[in-house]
Formats: structure tokens, sequence, C-alpha cells
């Protein structure tokens, strides 16, 4: 039996179209109590959190309801048949799926002329869509339907010919599932860690390119090229050369939409995220004119499905309030994040967790720049308590950082000194106590809390910002921009300026 709330949570995934689908299917399919299954189906869709004592009242004294959780099943397997008719063909996957069970349905008629044919065009679109899985099924049926309609072939050879194409497509299958372990392996990493901070992390994707390098580029198949051009996007962004991680990208965007349509409905996920790579690296390339093609061409793509959806709200929203704070205007940035916040009530556990960090992370920023620290204690402080630490290493370290600064704005010195130990013990745990932020918590803990004239500020932080630019000089320390431009609130306090003001005069100079 299913859990009580799982048949709600169906019902309330569905798109008007699919619950009309449904509604037509089961008045077909259920033979006598159509009445039974249609209007519960309503009733359970109308509820906004699951009410099963509610259900029970609304139909008090059907004689359904007498095995109620034998119906509320067979509802839910119900749904689910009908969808599978809704959604019949509307995947290359699915529609090869389709053949095979067609041409196991001829077979067995005896219908060996329409399977044979049925069975070519079936081969000929797995080899030109690569679906390597499903062409190894399409295979054992070739040796089926040859033995059935012709006794004189020469058995032997044939099986060497079809056991060295199923040894061949194996090797491929083995290459492709090794390289999506390795993309895996590094995209793992990145939600646990952030990007490569250390040349360590950085040479650990390095061997990943160099296993690879001899493979010869131009005959791989799609799945290949597009998880070697990933990592070759990963390594080069995350040491500092967003020139060739930008050729990476685009060249995974240019294999894209080069297959055909239905096969590319079936990679949105991967172009969504070469979408955002492509815009990543034009922001860190400071190439704003041509952001906002891309930033329409991401929100005018069509989700087919509700996790789509939330990947392109997630995307577009992440990349919309990124290229915002970029450009220093920090009053509609505000307005963006009151937008996420509505996102993110609505869609509640449907969005990544470390999504969720980003955005709290990014919103942080915008309420301390925009002198809202209450705000911005509170959204750092939703990061630093999170039950799974494990969630962007990157985002909780730096999200103890800001608090810190935070306090000091705030005037709050008392709470820096425990603060401050407690943000050197969770970066040293996770091995992320950089050169950076070693300075900026020294500074900290042993500069602010004797600084007590104009001049003493002044001179304490032109020479943190000396130091710090010391470190800058290393691309994998000069990171550390991409979460808070530490050296403007530095200069807005030796200048006396406000930062947003300051931010703004250096982006148009």
């Amino acid at each position: 039996m299913i859990a009580s709330d799982e048949l709600h949570k169906l019902i309330k995934s569905l798109s008007q179209s699919e619950k009309r689908f449904f509604k037509i299917y089961a008045s077909r399919h259920v033979i006598g109590e159509q009445n039974n299954y249609v209007p519960l189906f309503d009733v359970i869709g109308s509820q906004k959190n699951y009410n099963e004592e509610a259900i029970k009242e609304k139909f008090d004294g059907e004689s359904f309801m007498n095995r109620f959780a034998a119906v509320k099943n067979y509802l839910h397997q119900l749904i689910l048949k009908s969808m599978r008719n809704f959604h019949a063909g509307s995947t290359i996957d699915i529609e090869l799926k389709e053949m095979l069970i067609d041409i196991d349905f001829l077979y067995q008629k005896g219908l060996y002329k329409q399977c044979q044919k049925l069975h070519t065009k079936a081969e000929k679109l797995a080899i030109a869509t690569d679906k390597k899985t499903r062409l190894l099924e399409i295979l054992e049926w070739k040796a089926k339907l040859l033995q059935a309609t012709n006794r004189d072939f020469d058995q032997e050879n044939f099986h060497r010919n079809v056991f060295i194409e199923e040894d061949a497509i194996l090797k491929s299958i083995q290459l492709t599932l090794e390289l999506k372990s390795e993309v895996l392996g590094v995209f793992t990493m990145i939600r646990k860690k952030g990007f490569a901070r250390s040349k360590k992390d950085l040479e650990l994707i390095n061997e990943v390119i160099r296993k690879y390098s001899k493979l010869d580029y131009k005959n791989l198949n799609f799945n290949d090229k597009y998880y070697l051009n990933y990592i070759n996007t990963v390594y080069y962004t995350s040491s500092g050369n967003n020139f060739k991680s930008l050729f990476y990208t685009k060249r995974n965007i240019d294999l894209l939409e080069s297959i055909p349509t239905k096969l590319r409905k079936e990679e949105f996920e991967k172009y969504i995220v070469s979408l955002n790579n492509l815009v990543v690296n034009l922001i860190n390339l400071q190439k704003a004119n041509e952001i906002k093609s891309y930033l329409e061409k991401i929100r005018s793509l069509a989700a087919h499905n509700i996790r789509e959806n939330i990947l392109l709200w997630v995307t577009s929203y992440k990349l919309v309030l990124g290229v915002t704070i970029k450009a220093c205007d920090y009053e509609q940035a505000e307005k963006i994040v009151d937008e996420i916040n509505l996102g993110i009530a609505f869609y509640s556990d449907k969005i990544p967790a470390s999504d969720i960090v980003l955005f709290k992370f990014n919103m942080a920023i915008v309420y301390f720049v925009n002198d809202k620290h209450s705000k911005a204690i509170k959204a750092l402080n939703e990061i630093i308590n999170e039950n799974d630490l494990s969630l962007r290493d990157d985002i909780q370290s730096f999200a103890r950082i800001i608090r810190l600064i935070i306090f000091w704005e705030k005037g709050e010195e008392e709470l820096l000194p425990y603060a401050t130990i407690s943000t050197y013990r969770f970066l040293y745990k996770r091995n992320k106590l950089y050169k950076f932020e070693s300075i900026v918590l020294r500074f900290i803990k042993e500069k602010m809390p004797h600084i007590n004239t104009s001049s003493e500020l002044k001179k304490a932080f032109i020479e943190l910002k000396e130091n710090l630019e010391m470190q800058l000089k290393d691309p994998l320390e000069k990171k550390a921009l991409d979460y808070f431009d530490f050296i403007t609130w530095i200069e807005s306090k030796i200048s006396k300026k406000d930062f947003k003001t300051l931010a703004k005069e250096k982006m148009q100079n």
C-alpha cells in the first residue's frame, strides 16, 4: 500500500492537461466505478494539504469507503498507467521502448515481416540518437528474427558478427559510464565544496583531463563529448582561465543545439547547465553586453515537467541575481530577492538544498550592502544553522566571515571573540583556511578590537588591503572575491565612502 500522502503529492504534481487526460482515461478504462475514482481524484487534488478525515466525511456512506486503502492504491496505479499513455512517444527513449514492445507483440503473432520492418526502423533510430543500451536489446531481436525467418543462414558467422557488434557497444557504454562517473565526482565536489580553491583540488580535476586526453574527440559519441567538455569547463573556471572555460562551454552548447529537437528535449538539464556555465563565464569576463540575450534565452525555454520547471526557475534567478549584484544595482537586487523568497515558499522542499544555501548567501550580501543588517544576519544564520553541514563548505565558510564583518559594522564587538574562534575552528576542520581567509580572520581577531580612532582604522585597513592584494595574484586565492567584493568594502572604510557608491564608481571606470 502507498503512504497516506503519496497519492496527494502525485495528483498535485500533475499539470492541467495531465489531469484532463486522466479523467478521460479513467472514464474509459474503469468499468462500473468511474464515478468513484474521478470524484476521489478531484477531492484529493483540491486539498492544499492532505486531509484523510475530510475525504472520509465527504464520501461517508459510499460502499467503496469500506476498502478505502485498496481504492487509493488502485487510483495511484491508474494515474501512473494513464500517464504512460499520455507521455507515449514523448522522448526517443520511450519511443524505442514502445517499439521493442511492439516488436515482441508482432513476433509472438508470427508477423515476422512487419516485425523486421519495425526492427530496422528501431535500429536506425537507436544508432542515430546514440541509444546504446536500447541498441543491445535491438541486436538480440536481430538474431531471433533471422532464426525465425531464415533457416539456411550461416549461424556461426552471424553470431560472431553480432558478438563483435555487442562488444563494441559495451566498450562504448563502459567509456561513457566512466566519463559520467568522473563528471558526477566533479559535480559532487562543487556541490559540497564549491569550485576548486587549492592546487590539490585543481590537480584532481586535471588528472581526469589527462586520463582522457588521447581520445579522438571527433569520433566520440554525444554523451562522451558533453562530459569531456563539462570537466574542462570546471577545470578552467577553477583555474581562472575563463576564456578557455568559455570555449568548452560554447562547444557543449553547439553540441546540444546540433542534436534533433526530440533528443534535446531529453537533454534539457544538460542544456540548462551549459547555458548557466556560459553566463557565469561571461560575468567573469565582464562581457555584460552579451549576457542579456542568454538570460532571455534561458527564460524563454519551455519546461516539460515540474522538475525542469524548478531547474529553469532556480537557474534563471541565480543568474539574474548574480548579474544584478555584479552590476552593483543593489536596490534592484533586493526586489529580485523578494521574488526569490516567494519562489522558495512556493516550491518549498522541491528546490535542492545546495541552491537554497546559495540563494540565502546572496540575499545576505544584498541586505548587508543595503544596510539591512538584521535581515542579513537572519539569512546567514539560516545557512550556518543548516543541519546538513556538508552542503557547500565554501558558502558555509564565507557566511561565517561575512557575519563577523556585520557584527563589527553594527558595533557588536562583544560578539566577535567567540564568533571568530568558532569560525576559525569551522574553516580549519574543513580545510578551508586558505591564505585569503586566514588574513581576514587574523585582522578581525587581532586588529578590529583595537581600532579606536579614524586614523587607526584607515592605517589598519590600508595594511589589510595590501596583504590581500598580494594573495590575489594567485587565481585560486582570487576566487574569494566571487563571494563578496572584500577589496571594495575595505576601500570604502579607507575612503569613508558608501560601499554602493564606491562599487558603482569602480564599475563605471
